[in-house]
């Protein structure tokens, strides 16, 4: 990459991208879902000529025999050997710069993290629920046994009462 201002945004996605979903994570490692992740996010991946099962490999590749995580050397060594696979009408050089340029800047993207209706900026409770009137969102493990609800969210009517949705899709206004 061209400047130091440029190299310093690439790894602060790297940071971010480290860290993202483990609130233990120090940022100076990447585990291989989040490096899905941000070739995903990064548009890394087109589903052509670079796919998930081409990030999978590369990661596998970069890392230490025995380790679990990418450090941010690894990580630009791993950009260095997709470049070429995602940017085959440029040169070796142009296609890193061009890869890289894809990546910094960038966070991690969000999707489907809330669903709520009801008083806006209510607030929430550290239980996981969130107050106001309306539908609340709350992690299924405090629905249940986390383990026997595989994780995730459930919504709910205010009140606790109503039948536990599976997902955003069974959402309907006015029913639960």
């Amino acid at each position: 990459m061209a400047g130091s201002a440029e190299m310093a945004s690439l790894e602060e996605s790297f940071r971010k991208f480290a860290i993202y979903g483990d609130t233990k994570a120090t940022g100076q490692e990447m585990n291989g879902k989040n490096w899905a992740k941000l070739c995903k996010d990064c548009k890394v991946t087109d589903g052509k000529s670079v796919t998930g099962t081409d990030v999978d490999i590369v990661f596998s590749k970069v890392k230490g025999k025995t380790a679990r995580v990418i450090n941010y050397e690894e990580f630009k060594k791993a950009l260095e050997e997709l470049a070429p696979k995602r940017f085959k009408d440029k040169s070796k050089e142009e296609a890193y710069e061009a890869i890289c340029q894809l990546v910094a800047g960038k966070e991690p993207i969000n999707v489907g993290v809330t669903v709520s209706e009801g008083t806006p900026g209510a607030g929430s409770r550290r239980d996981g629920w969130e107050w106001g009137t309306g539908l609340y969102v709350q992690p299924k493990c405090f629905l249940g046994d986390p383990v026997a609800l595989g994780g995730g969210w459930g919504l709910r009517r205010a009140g606790g009462h109503g039948r536990v949705l599976s997902g955003c899709r069974e959402l309907v206004r006015g029913k639960g």
